[in-house]
């Protein structure tokens, strides 16, 4: 990629995912403050007034297809509390094999 291709959505996440916590959540604050300022000026009509019923329901359908157009998650739900569990019950035995006078 050169300095003049617009990276696609999948190399940033690529490069996010190799950041750190901390970091990831710098980008993602840099991004919040970027679009939230962005917002007026690209719906200067939805900035000024209410929404009505009508223009809510298409904004909202407009924001689902924009959200079923993002990659999916690496793992389901099920998959990722699987794997949370399994990285606390690491962590629980760790402890508990440093510690051999407490019971298990």
């Amino acid at each position: 990629m050169t300095t003049t291709d617009t990276p696609t959505i999948d190399q940033v996440l690529t490069l996010a995912r190799r950041l750190s916590p901390r970091d990831q959540a710098h980008v993602v604050a840099a991004l919040a403050s970027q679009v939230a300022q962005a917002l007026p000026a690209a719906l200067p009509a939805l900035a000024r007034r209410a929404l009505t019923p009508d223009e809510a329901r298409a904004l909202w359908v407009e924001l689902r297809e924009s959200m079923r157009a993002l990659p999916g998650p690496r793992r389901t739900l099920g998959e990722q509390l699987d794997a949370d569990r399994r990285d606390r019950d690491r962590a629980l035995t760790g402890r508990y094999e440093e510690n051999s006078d407490v019971d298990a």
